[in-house]
């Protein structure tokens, strides 16, 4: 008796785990070394037909070596690329993937972890905001694919990321464009590492499985921003399905 007494109370003494410790984990990792994978680009909050204007474009190419502040600190040699002129003080770039073979209609907690490359250095002013500090790096994911939508004449994200500095439903802040490692003196690319790893967004899996993860930058400095992507870990964390 004594015995089952004291197994009862030692299991009562347990600390709780948390709700999804016994669920389905998924972790990815995509290196861009040879090529984009299923990552692709795009751009919002700005109007129909401005491409040109705005020198959106976006692909995968090597970073540039001879800019490279610490070539001993590289991850990585090759990378995608977001480049934009905010003429609209407000321009979102981003790539967005796919993720399947989940549960369908199941909720997942998404967190990743990016490693980029910025040749921005802290500090800096800028018109409209600091090249640095003003464009705003965001994590998403979402049950539908990400894309724009013709609102009225002006490209709008067809999921909640937030303006700016703040995020929404679909995305959360993760940082800036400045870099601390970058020397204002004689800037040059540098890696940085962001992730939302304690902030975590919750999205449901659609019925064939799959959510769209997405990241970028959410701008308030209007001048050209180009950046590199190197790699993303995910991690989809299964969790009880929300209301």
């Amino acid at each position: 008796m004594l015995i089952r007494s004291s197994l009862i109370l030692a299991l009562t003494l347990l600390p709780a785990l948390p709700a999804f410790a016994d669920h389905q984990q998924k972790n990815i990792h995509y290196s861009f070394e040879t090529g984009s994978d299923k990552w692709r680009g795009d751009f919002t909050d700005y109007p129909q037909g401005q491409e040109q204007f705005y020198e959106l474009s976006w692909g995968w190419e090597n970073l540039p070596a001879n800019q490279m502040t610490y070539p001993n600190q590289t991850l990585f040699t090759k990378g995608i690329y977001l480049a934009g002129n905010n003429h609209s003080d407000d321009l979102f770039m981003y790539i967005k993937a796919p993720v399947s073979g989940l549960k369908p209609n199941t909720a997942y907690r998404v967190t990743l972890t990016v490693n980029l490359a910025t040749n921005i250095p802290e500090g800096l002013s800028g018109i409209g905001g600091s090249p640095g500090e003003s464009v705003t790096l965001k994590i998403g994911a979402s049950t539908i694919e990400p894309e724009k939508v013709n609102h009225n004449g002006f490209y709008v994200l067809n999921v909640d990321k937030g303006n700016q500095e703040n995020g929404g439903k679909n995305a959360v802040v993760v940082g800036n464009l400045a870099n601390p490692l970058v020397d204002q003196r004689h800037p040059q690319f540098a890696i940085k590492q962001v992730n939302n790893l304690n902030n975590p967004v919750i999205v449901n899996a659609d019925a064939n499985g799959r959510v769209w993860v997405f990241l970028g930058t959410d701008s308030g400095f209007e001048g050209l921003s180009k950046y590199y992507i190197g790699d993303v870990n995910i991690t989809l964390q299964e969790v009880e399905a929300r209301n």
